[in-house]
């Protein structure tokens, strides 16, 4: 690329090209180009963001209530099911919500204290304990 400039020398094209870099360079006529500089750092500042949020949302793992959303996916549980084996573990105060999972009977007496979910809570212990 060296051998070039000595036959640029005092061309018109090394005028337009000197020109054109000297004009390149206001800022009015790059405006797209630090506009598009500043989409690029708030989208990095974005993604980095949601990142941390993903991570710290993750660091929540070994909880009693995320243990308990592993078992409802593991089980194929819908929301309506899930919402009724929360419900369950609610109301028998338990500390750690995964013992709907294990214990039958807490289902079904939760189905005898409540009569208008009894059906529902049969299909659940169904699909739990078969």
């Amino acid at each position: 690329m060296n051998w070039i400039l000595p036959l640029l020398a005092n061309s018109e094209l090394q005028i337009s090209v000197e020109r054109y870099t000297r004009r390149s360079a206001s800022i009015v006529q790059n405006w797209h180009l630090i506009v598009g500089g500043l989409v690029v750092a708030a989208f990095w500042v974005g993604l980095y963001c949601w990142d941390m949020k993903r991570r710290k949302s993750s660091s929540r793992k070994g909880t009693p209530k995320s243990l308990f959303i592993e078992l409802c996916q593991a089980h194929g549980l819908d929301r309506a099911e899930r919402n009724l084996a929360w419900k369950v573990a609610e109301s028998r105060s338990l500390k750690q919500p995964a013992l709907v999972f294990v214990d039958q009977d807490l289902i079904g007496r939760f189905g005898q204290s409540h009569a208008g979910e009894a059906k529902e809570c049969n299909q659940l212990a169904n699909k739990l304990f078969g």
